[in-house]
């Protein structure tokens, strides 16, 4: 998979087997609403797979990112895919479920990226995803179109895309 802009337009990053990388439609669409929002924000990559969310916004002037994941195969697979770009320095890897370091982080967010497996039920994971957000932070949550989920009032949706089965919603502090 290859680095769509900024710094590192045209590199690539290596996918672990176990990881569902974002259709190249569904990450240009992310990245053309984002726009300049990225530029100093401070990340968080849940369910970070090959890192590729994380990386992109590295690469277009985010200032840091942390990754969490739980699958070895992709922490290995990500370690290898900061260190083959030097981004070591503007990010943090965590080996722990997205749960379990939501519910003890002692840090605030700019941009979430939400991007968790199609069969994860994320009713808890909203609810206490607004521990990590700041008042302007924006959550970009990529789930199937056919999960009902509702917000809970702590937070409010601002926009949604559909790309096929796949959804795309953006979320903001209530």
């Amino acid at each position: 998979m290859k680095i769509k802009s900024g710094k590192y337009k045209g590199r690539n990053i290596n996918v672990p087997k176990s990881a569902k990388p974002p259709k190249s439609i569904v990450a240009n669409s992310i990245f053309s609403t984002l726009g300049d929002f990225i530029v100093n924000s401070t990340c968080l990559d849940l369910f970070a797979g090959s890192g590729y969310f994380g990386i992109e916004s590295l690469s277009r002037g985010a200032k840091h990112c942390d990754f969490v994941e739980i699958d070895s195969q992709s922490v290995k697979t990500l370690k290898s895919n900061l260190e083959s770009l030097n981004l070591f320095q503007k990010s943090a890897v965590n080996r722990l479920d997205a749960l379990k370091f939501i519910g003890s982080a002692e840090t605030t967010y700019d941009l979430i990226f939400v991007d968790p497996p199609f069969n994860f039920p994320s009713a808890h994971l909203l609810k206490i995803l607004e521990y990590c957000l700041k008042k302007d932070s924006i959550v970009v949550y990529h789930y199937p179109c056919k999960n009902y989920f509702k917000l809970p009032n702590t937070l409010k949706g601002i926009k949604e895309k559909r790309f096929g089965r796949s959804c795309i919603y953006y979320i903001k502090p209530a």
